[in-house]
Order: structure tokens, then C-alpha cells, then sequence
């Protein structure tokens, strides 16, 4: 029994940014064995515009191409696909970028806020020492890690620790910097 159209296109559509991820790490690796040094945003910005024709096609073969409906329900129909896979596309740029400029924004802002700030200054307040006493007092705070005996740190809380993992795995993948060296 073959799967329902709306299925079909459902599937098609929340594998759409996994087939990004994917395409990038091969990208990047490709790239990267080249010496070519290409940024992650603009290698996804055409992962995504070469996607366009990719999704088109395969909701057209899968689909559309068997539908005896009238043009316009059809074309309509390609639009909708065609929008939702922006949408999640979107979504994918956006947490990528998030992941790789979080930092820089963050000193960017800092800047802007506070004025010049001789280097010495910035490499003090963020240094690898700095930002670990911050965030570990920010995630006792949240209740993320709690203090134990002998001044070790323990995991209160196994989601993050998961989501933790998901992150590091998906940088991996894709062959970004695991740590800000």
C-alpha cells in the first residue's frame, strides 16, 4: 500500500533539514580537504537555494505529478511546499548561526555598550578561565549543575546534558570547532 500524498509531503518536508546538515558536512569536509575556507552561513544560503529545485522536483515526482487536479490547486499546491521548506530552512540557518556568532555578538554588543576596551581588557574578560567561571555560576543558578563533595560539579539536570550531546554531535558532523581555540 503506498503512503497518502499528504504524508509523502510531510516526510519530504521534516527530512529537508537533515539533508542540509548533511550536504554541508560533505560541503565542508570537501571544502576543507580543498583548502578552500568558504563560512558556514553562505555554504547553507546555497545548500538551501540549490534545495529549492531539489524539493520542487521530488514533491513533483512523488506527488504532484499523479494529482488530476486542476493547475491552479497543483501550483498552489508546490507554492505551499516550496514556503514550508523556506520556513524550515529558516529555522536551520538560525540555529547554525546562532551556534557559530553567539560569542561575537556578544563582545560586539559589549563594545557598544561600554565603548573601547583596550585588548588586554578583552582578552581578560573573555578568556577560557572567565567564561567558565560565568557560565558554571549561571548554571548552578538555573539548577543545570550543583556542587558536591570535593568541589566537583555534578549534573542536576539530564535534558540539557542531552541536548548538550545532540550539539556537540551535529558540530561534529558538520567539522565545526568543537571548542573556541
Amino acid at each position: 500500500m503506498r503512503p497518502s500524498a499528504p504524508l509523502i509531503l510531510l516526510l519530504l518536508l521534516l527530512a529537508s533539514p537533515l539533508a542540509i546538515c548533511l550536504v554541508q558536512a560533505l560541503f565542508s569536509r570537501l571544502f576543507r580537504l580543498l583548502g578552500l575556507r568558504v563560512a558556514p552561513q553562505i555554504l547553507v544560503l546555497g545548500i538551501v537555494a540549490i534545495g529549492n529545485v531539489a524539493i520542487l522536483w521530488l514533491a513533483w515526482k512523488w506527488v504532484f505529478a499523479a494529482l488530476t487536479g486542476d493547475w491552479l490547486s497543483i501550483a498552489c499546491g508546490l507554492i505551499l511546499v516550496l514556503s514550508t521548506y523556506q520556513a524550515l530552512s529558516f529555522c536551520y540557518f538560525n540555529l547554525l548561526n546562532l551556534s557559530e556568532t553567539s560569542l561575537h555578538i556578544h563582545i560586539l554588543m559589549d563594545l557598544l555598550v561600554s565603548g573601547p576596551v583596550p585588548a588586554a581588557e578583552l582578552e581578560a574578560r573573555y578568556g577560557v578561565k572567565e567564561m567558565m567561571q560565568t557560565r558554571v555560576e549561571r548554571m548552578i543558578k538555573l539548577g543545570q549543575l550543583r556542587r558536591s563533595q570535593g568541589d566537583r560539579f555534578v549534573a542536576n539536570n539530564r535534558t540539557l546534558l542531552l541536548i548538550g550531546r545532540l550539539i556537540h554531535l551535529w558540530r561534529r558532523v558538520l567539522k565545526l570547532p568543537l571548542s573556541p581555540d
